[in-house]
């Protein structure tokens, strides 16, 4: 068997890994707080186990405020959690 570029697309897409970001940005949220450098600082350490380089912050904060801004234009549609037919909120960044 093989992978082909639906099915990528499909993992990375999915509930599941909706699911999973969200709850990864909520993580950061309670123990970095509302600061997004101190945010990205958290992520990193969880996801790769080290600090960004600046290099690594300048491009992380540029993404993280383009994302920001096409979120505020067009909210994303998120699945509902397991168990539930609402489909959770997300609040804009300040």
């Amino acid at each position: 068997s093989s992978t082909v570029a639906p099915q990528s697309l499909a993992l990375m897409n999915g509930d599941f890994a909706v699911r999973q970001s969200i709850a990864f940005a909520d993580r950061l949220v309670k123990e970095a707080g509302a600061e997004s450098q101190a945010q990205i600082n958290r992520a990193w350490m969880l996801a790769l186990g080290r600090e960004p380089s600046p290099k690594d912050l300048a491009a992380a904060e540029q993404f993280l405020s383009a994302q920001t801004e096409q979120f505020k234009a067009e909210p994303p549609k998120l699945p509902p959690p397991p168990g539930s037919k609402t489909p959770p909120q997300i609040e804009p960044a300040h």
